[in-house]
């Protein structure tokens, strides 16, 4: 009986929560801007918070300083009259970036202008490259940062070029797919800063290796990764929530194909919890760092990254639906009532169970869930030519 009156309750709050309007996204938005603003006042000890706490993600060194600039990107694009204000946070973050990356890309003196290709490190020059790209399409003009973000579009147009469609190497012996789809992004957003056109065949390549080698059997999505036997492992919500959104850009007609596809594979709406799921069908596969917890079978990253995917689609009714679910999780922590309490517990035992320990001093339980969050929430749609 207790069980059942407690799906009731989170019913009844899911379904208020899902008629809020996209606005209500704002005062949440204005508790990751302070906190954010507020580490950025003494940069060296956000670097050492970073190092110390998010170590444990696959990204957690890039992660916590590309996609909060990502998110100030966003919000210029959005109100470009804010531009002043966020370009020199994003400039400090995509330094912070850019040295904390070093180490992993292994770039000559710690200087990515000498890097002479892009190798297996695809996910990091690829994000790296983005989120300047990004930053150059908001106005930026630090000339220090778009030497480098020059520069790696140079060493993404050559790799893609020699690779005639074929995903690049993400990782040392992994490729995922997402990462070329994010190279192909950094690019487009680089012509649209620029005036040059250098995209189109490449994006024409690898859209033909997709549909005759990287669909996913099951799903006839995507494929999220290709193993080192050649075989193709399964869509997954995380990658597809933030694949589409950057397809949307890419090619329109084709990304709102695959995300009716998605959606109607993956969205999963229960008592507990509502928004896309991690594995397609009912089947719950285990959560992992990917993933975050899984609630029913939703997946915590899929829905928070589905932000952008339903905005970029115009999917307005699960765009709210996804603010919302965001918003009760975020706002959860901070309240003391019965429902709220059994809602933090059960995420953060799972979290607890991935190996990544939450304090309340974060609204997700974490920075790196912060940070995820504050970009998922601030998506709004790239600007054709650079912001004045």
């Amino acid at each position: 009986m207790r069980n059942r009156l407690l799906a009731t309750a989170l019913l009844i709050q899911s379904l208020a929560l899902s008629l809020s309007s996209a606005q209500d996204r704002e005062p949440l938005l204005g508790k990751f801007d302070a906190a954010f603003t507020q580490y950025l006042t003494d940069p060296a000890a956000y670097s050492k918070k970073v190092e110390s706490e998010c170590g444990i993600f696959p990204e957690g060194l890039l992660f916590p300083y590309n996609l909060v600039a990502l998110a100030w990107c966003h919000q210029i694009y959005r109100t470009p009259s804010t531009a002043p204000a966020r370009l020199p946070k994003i400039e400090t973050l995509l330094r912070k970036a850019l040295a904390s990356s070093t180490r992993t890309v292994k770039a000559p003196q710690g200087d990515f202008t000498q890097l002479s290709r892009v190798g297996d490190h695809g996910t990091f020059i690829s994000q790296l490259a983005m989120a300047l790209s990004a930053y150059r399409l908001a106005g930026g003009r630090a000339p220090d940062l778009l030497k480098v973000e020059n520069h790696l579009h140079k060493l993404l147009v050559a790799e893609l070029t020699k690779n005639g469609g074929s995903p690049i190497f993400s990782d040392p012996g992994v490729i995922w797919p997402l990462d070329t789809t994010t190279a192909l992004f950094a690019i487009m957003l680089h012509d649209r800063a620029a005036g040059t056109s250098t995209v189109d065949p490449l994006l024409q390549q690898h859209h033909n290796w997709i549909l005759t080698k990287g669909i996913d059997s099951t799903t006839g999505l995507p494929a999220s990764q290709v193993l080192k036997n050649g075989r193709l492992a399964v869509a997954r919500g995380c990658d597809l929530s933030w694949r589409l959104s950057m397809w949307k850009e890419l090619d329109p007609q084709q990304s709102q194909k695959w995300y009716k596809s998605y959606h109607s594979q993956f969205w999963k709406s229960s008592a507990i919890s509502k928004g896309f799921r991690e594995w397609s069908g009912d089947h719950i596969k285990t959560a992992d760092l990917d993933s975050g917890p899984i609630m029913s079978g939703v997946g915590i990253t899929a829905t928070a990254l589905g932000v952008g995917a339903a905005e970029s689609h115009s999917d307005s009714s699960s765009l709210a639906i996804l603010l919302a679910q965001t918003k009760m999780l975020a706002e959860a922590r901070t309240k003391t009532d019965f429902i709220s309490k059994i809602k933090i517990s059960t995420v953060d035992k799972a979290w607890n169970e991935i190996g990544v320990s939450t304090s309340r001093k974060y609204l997700t339980g974490f920075l790196f869930g912060d940070a995820c969050a504050f970009y998922g929430l601030s998506w709004h749609a790239y600007p054709r030519q650079p912001v004045k």
